[in-house]
């Protein structure tokens, strides 16, 4: 039964998207849609395809393609076609250019939601090194001469249709400019995914991130700025380097122009399917397809002779568009079939072509080059389009396929020597986006639905299992919160230690992200996958991908009546942060799981949540709130017979204590949890509580003590492959030898924490490790030098909103204006320290700050104000008892 057009009409205004969660409820949304605009589907396709040549779009879909949009069973889609055909519509129908533009742009975001992929725009992959040459390259010799002689440009935005070559000639003109000596000090590149069909293009803010990264900043000073902060630091740092960025596959001007460098030195390749107008200073360079000699010239570069036809080749490269891509495909297929002439492959061309009644000369190559694929590799090329991710390992490959490892590697190398499949980095496998397109389309064609789900579900099984193997060997601490994961029947990746394991995960984090959120419809996968990743995803900074993740889980836990569930990800969303400093927000959610109760969250997500409050609590330096927080999770966790959860509080409780000044307490406590974790087996938290008993030694003056400590908690540390833990016991280390006068030794254990902690993203630990750099340099008279640290440990300290470590960077901000005999600048220094300290009951640095002012003082001639501040910091250095008690005294009695 037809739908009634007029009663449409009269409901108020067109259909919208609003609502649909499946791809068939969209569907059906275009098509009542379609019937309100009155329009046929050939008037649909035909005015579609002037629009998008009026808009110089490439792709010109044919009738059964816009056809099918219309049609329920489907099971992808185009989100980009979707979007035009429903702003052609709405426009047909009579809404405003603006309201229409306005209404696309609702019927995109929710097919990104539908297909799962609104979070994905974030997830993104870049690099700090070229993409691999091809190993022949024929043709574009006038446009490489171009992109050669520079003479000051500051980049070329190459445009041009589908498989024209657009990322071949950018990344060989690469290639020739390093190879002359240009653009050697960095380079950068990323896959903005303007067309990707499965992924939405890739958000600018998240390719800052990583290049910024890439370039070598820390976590903490990327997490709480903007993208506008974010593109000047990325200005700054390229800022008189020759750095050469590629940005491949862009959708728009306004995607490309954050990510472009300023300011000469740099060059930026851009290649998009589209004219990028209004990009400062940047050069258009429009691909046309090669001529008729040249890509005549590809066939004999890739095949040998063709010069005994020269006819028949010129026929070939016609009936492909001289399209590069599609003579490529042609190519191989004509290398595998030596016994037959080129003038049998060109009639094989002609028929194919004709039955297929196709206008792309891409999409006959392939087609025909998939067709006389062995039946097992068109089986490999169908499936291994389902991959969601950004590149296929021989292990994803055989979970993907069901075969074993050899197998896989065979079946990759096969479809790879067919020009289906491209390896630009080793062991790691690619689509072109088209060629990835055709093939998912085969797979929904010819593959069942059922045999499809199987295969995706074999591929979460490989990561879900090999991230859980790999999580427990980095962060063995934590094993016991985590799902416990069955062996799949898939390969195993080898993992033979975790230096190991940490690469994996690193190098799988965007195809771990990928598969979770293709995922997320199953809600127990989908919590698992967040639940392994936590850790690794805390520990090297990437917030943002663990928020994402926890955020779905909480939404769908509460969907369900999930408790645990929702407790879990609370509590992990609780961590994070906590380490970004939104402790309003840690409040509010560990508040949430209280509210919940014991029976349903626990007593372990409880005594957690209550952990987590005490940490918000001490690091925005309520040190009373906090140690309570401590204290009650400590009570729970010995209810519950919880022994991590015991020694973790005693722990927590032993910080507090020591950060207040009451070391022996501290010691007590720390003693109490390494004993705890001895004998339970808890190796890295053993180190952890060794480590902090040699900064109670150091803070009492028992130097020889805790350099014991830090050296047995170092070897821990590198034994259980805990970077995090490394960089701590380096950085504790390096203090002790300052105080012990061995500077040398002091600098490297320094330098080696900040590039350890820079390395895994912790802003808390890279904090530390400058402000030890800036106290070394003032003792060794590098008075520039050391104000350069602490203004940079100050900065990361206010970004997460730590007083007391922002106190500490001050201070020394104040000592080294009193040595260079800036005494203003050391007052308001040593006053501003006190204030941090005082306002949250940190004697150590209270104590320093009142001796520094005593100091500055004293050079002022004000010997009644000096000795003032000299009795207060003598109180409070006896209060804590320390050496520094002494050294105070003798300063009163010699004035």
């Amino acid at each position: 039964m037809g739908v009634d057009r007029a009663r449409l009409r009269g409901v108020g205004g067109p259909p919208t998207p609003h609502g649909a969660t499946t791809v068939e409820q969209l569907t059906e949304r275009l098509r009542l849609l379609q019937v309100w605009s009155g329009m046929s589907y050939r008037a649909v396709h035909r005015e579609l395809v002037r629009d998008r040549a009026a808009r110089r779009v490439p792709e010109r879909p044919v009738l059964n393609t816009v056809y099918r949009c219309f049609r329920p069973g489907r099971a992808r889609l185009d989100i980009d076609l979707v979007v035009d055909i429903a702003r052609l519509l709405l426009a047909v129908g009579g809404v405003p250019e603006e309201a229409a533009d306005e209404v696309a742009e609702q019927w995109r975001q929710t097919c990104w939601l539908v297909a799962g992929l609104a979070s994905a725009a974030a997830i993104v992959s870049v690099a700090d090194t070229w993409p691999a040459d091809l190993p022949s390259f024929t043709g574009r010799h006038a446009d490489l001469r171009r992109i050669l002689e520079l003479e000051g440009t500051k980049g070329w935005a190459i445009a041009g249709m589908p498989g024209v070559g657009k990322t071949r000639l950018a990344i060989r003109a690469g290639h020739l400019l390093t190879a002359a000596g240009r653009f050697t000090d960095v380079r950068l590149a990323v896959d903005l995914r303007g067309y990707d069909p499965d992924q939405p293009p890739a958000d600018p803010n998240a390719v800052l991130e990583g290049f910024l990264r890439r370039l070598g900043v820390g976590s903490g000073q990327i997490q709480h700025v903007g993208q506008a902060e974010r593109t000047a630091k990325y200005r700054q740092l390229l800022s008189g380097s020759n750095a050469l960025v590629l940005l491949d596959n862009a959708a728009s001007a306004e995607q490309v122009r954050p990510l472009l460098p300023a300011g000469p030195g740099s060059l930026v390749l851009i290649t998009s399917r589209r004219r990028l107008p209004d990009l400062p200073s940047i050069r258009p360079l429009v691909l046309d397809v090669l001529t008729s000699d040249e890509a005549v010239g590809m066939l004999r570069e890739a095949i040998g002779a063709v010069d005994a036809e020269p006819g028949i080749a010129a026929e070939v490269a016609e009936l492909l568009g001289h399209l590069p891509l599609a003579l490529a495909v042609v190519a191989s297929r004509i290398r595998a079939d030596p016994e037959w002439t080129l003038a049998d492959h060109l009639e094989r061309l002609r028929h194919h072509r004709h039955s297929l009644r196709l206008d792309s000369g891409v999409e006959v190559a392939i087609s025909l080059s998939y067709r006389d694929l062995p039946a097992d590799q068109q089986r490999a090329f169908r499936l291994l389009a389902l991959h969601p991710g950004a590149g296929v390992t021989p292990h994803a490959a055989a979970a993907l396929t069901g075969t074993d490892l050899d197998e896989a590697h065979r079946l990759l190398d096969q479809l790879t020597a067919a020009s289906l499949m491209q390896c630009p980095t080793s062991g790691r496998y690619r689509f072109h986006d088209l060629i990835r397109t055709y093939a998912g389309g085969r797979a929904h064609d010819e593959d069942p639905a059922a045999v499809r789900r199987a295969c995706l579900a074999r591929l979460g099984e490989h990561y879900l299992h090999t991230a859980a193997r790999a999580t427990d060997l980095v962060y063995p601490h934590d094993r016991h919160r985590r799902p416990r994961v069955p062996e799949p029947a898939t390969p195993a990746v080898e993992l033979p230690d975790p230096a190991a394991a940490r690469a994996w995960l690193d190098a799988e984090r965007i195809n771990l992200l990928a598969v979770a959120t293709h995922l997320a419809q199953d809600d127990t996968a989908f919590a698992g996958f967040a639940a392994i990743l936590h850790n690794h995803l805390a520990v090297t900074g990437r917030y943002a991908d663990g928020r994402l993740l926890h955020e779905q889980v909480i939404e769908a836990a509460r969907r369900n009546g999930d408790v645990a569930a929702e407790v879990g990800a609370l509590v992990n969303l609780g961590e994070l942060d906590v380490r970004t400093g939104r402790y309003e927000q840690v409040i509010d959610g560990m508040q949430r799981v209280l509210d919940l109760g014991d029976g349903p969250a626990g007593r372990d997500g409880v005594a957690r949540a209550l952990r987590y409050l005490g940490l918000a609590s001490q690091l925005t330096g309520r040190y009373e709130r906090a140690a309570d927080y401590y204290q009650q999770a400590l009570a729970l966790s010995r209810e519950a017979g919880d022994r991590i959860g015991e020694a973790s509080g005693l722990g927590n409780l032993g910080v507090i204590y020591q950060l207040a000044g009451r070391y022996e307490l501290a010691a007590e406590h720390h003693w109490q949890a390494m004993v705890v974790f001895e004998a339970i087996g808890a190796v890295e938290n053993k180190a952890r509580a060794l480590d902090h008993l040699g900064v109670i030694e150091q803070l009492t003056g028992h130097h020889e003590r805790a350099a014991e400590h830090h050296r047995e908690a170092l070897a821990l540390f590198v034994d259980t492959g805990s970077l995090e833990g490394q960089a701590t016991a380096l950085d504790h280390l390096g203090v002790i030898e300052q105080l012990t006068g061995h500077y040398e030794q002091a600098g490297e254990h320094h330098r080696q924490a900040l590039a350890l902690s820079r390395q895994i993203g912790d802003p808390d630990d890279e904090a530390r490790a400058l402000n030890n750099l800036g106290d070394l340099a003032r003792r060794t008279g590098r008075y520039g030098e050391s104000v350069g640290h602490y203004e940079r440990s100050l900065s990361l300290y206010r970004d997460l909103g730590d007083p007391a470590g922002q106190a500490t960077a001050v201070n020394g901000i104040g000592e080294v204006a009193l040595a260079t005999g800036d005494h203003a600048r050391a007052l308001a220094a040593h006053a501003e320290a006190h204030m941090y300290a005082s306002k949250i009951g940190q004697q150590p640095e209270q104590a320093r700050a009142c001796a520094g002012l005593g100091e500055v003082h004293h050079h002022l001639g004000e010997a009644a104000e000096a000795r003032e501040q000299w009795q207060q910091a003598l109180a409070l250095y006896e209060e804590l008892g320390v050496p520094e008690a002494g050294e105070m005294r003798a300063r009163l009695t010699a004035r």
